[in-house]
C-alpha cells in the first residue's frame, strides 16, 4: 500500500504542477489583453475626438465665412478696405 500512496501523492502533485502553469499562462494572457483593451480605448477616445472636430467642421464648410477664410488663407485674396503688410 505504501507504493499506491506514493503514486497517489506523486500524481496529485504533477496534477498541481500542471495546473499551476496554466493558471500562470492564463493570468498573462488576461495581463496582455488588458493592455490592450486599455490601448484601444485610448484609440476610440481620439477618433471620438476626431469625429467631433469633423461633424465641427462639416458645419462649417459651405458658409461664407469659411469659404472668405479659405480665399484669404490658400489664395492670398483680400477685402475691400483690407490693411496689407508685407515682410520685409
Amino acid at each position: 500500500m505504501p507504493n499506491m500512496q506514493k503514486i497517489i501523492i506523486l500524481g496529485t502533485i504533477c496534477i498541481i504542477g500542471i495546473l499551476a502553469v496554466q493558471a500562470y499562462d492564463i493570468n498573462n494572457t488576461l495581463k496582455q489583453t488588458q493592455i490592450q483593451l486599455s490601448h484601444m480605448k485610448e484609440d476610440v477616445a481620439a477618433l471620438e475626438q476626431n469625429i467631433k472636430n469633423l461633424e465641427h467642421q462639416k458645419t462649417l464648410v459651405g458658409t461664407n465665412e469659411y469659404i472668405e477664410d479659405i480665399a484669404r488663407e490658400k489664395l492670398g485674396l483680400i477685402k475691400e478696405g483690407d490693411i496689407i503688410f508685407k515682410e520685409r
